[in-house]
């Protein structure tokens, strides 16, 4: 009570505190499997061909909303294909080759090689700038009700095969809105009925029905900065069914 929480933040407390208390391990590794997204890093040697390749993964998939100039992003589409674009890692960013035996320019890139039941995608409106002042961006960033990653990545950006790839059809289930400034805040959230296919907004311990055009309200606006903007963004699998 009376602590400010980032939903993000508050997404992995409330994950860790469920895991610890899991005491049937099965049980643990069921829930992973439903949210758990699986990502290759790649790094390559532009001097020759020394490349090392690492797997992680990560609950929450979080897409910058500018790009490295500070330019806007105009999209979720956008965000995604920056976020699995290759970076140059020159200058001050070099890092040391193996093979080489000195630092050279490296080229770094991320791959997708898994998917889960439940994408929870994390919108990172909220930057530190030069003096260290957390920023809230506003910008208008919508995001479609229907997500299919292979019409927005590459064959470069991903590392799957045909039957994954084949899964990587979503629907919009829910948007977790934040409305205010870094300093004070405040969370909603608009929630699809899986049975109604109608959308309802949480507000505290007020819930009501809303439109798409009511959810859409939370795109953003680079004029209203304490106005509702999309934070986080749950996507659910399709059935083919």
């Amino acid at each position: 009570v009376f602590v400010q929480y980032d939903a993000a933040q508050l997404f992995l407390t409330l994950w860790n505190l469920m895991m610890r208390q899991m005491k049937k391990p099965e049980l643990v590794a069921e829930l992973s499997c439903l949210y758990t997204i699986c990502i290759q890093e790649h790094l390559a040697c532009q001097k020759c061909s020394f490349e090392t390749k690492r797997n992680s993964s990560m609950l929450t998939l979080p897409l910058p909303v500018l790009d490295s100039s500070s330019r806007v992003l105009k999209s979720l589409e956008d965000c995604l294909q920056y976020f699995f674009h290759p970076e140059e890692l020159t200058d001050r960013n070099m890092c040391f080759c193996e093979q080489c035996g000195r630092k050279t320019p490296f080229l770094q890139s991320m791959k997708l090689v898994h998917l889960p039941q439940t994408l929870t995608i994390h919108l990172k409106r909220f930057c530190f700038e030069k003096s260290a002042y957390i920023h809230k961006l506003s910008h208008y960033l919508p995001f479609p009700q229907d997500l299919d990653f292979n019409a927005v990545l590459t064959e470069n950006q991903c590392q799957a095969d045909d039957n994954e790839k084949a899964a990587w059809q979503y629907e919009l289930f829910a948007v977790v809105a934040h409305s205010g400034s870094t300093t004070c805040g405040h969370y909603c959230a608009y929630i699809r009925s899986l049975t109604e296919f109608k959308w309802y907004c949480f507000n505290d311990s007020e819930v009501c029905q809303v439109s798409w055009d009511d959810v859409k309200c939370t795109y953003g606006h680079s004029n209203l900065h304490w106005a509702e903007t999309a934070y986080l963004l749950i996507y659910m699998k399709k059935h083919p069914q």
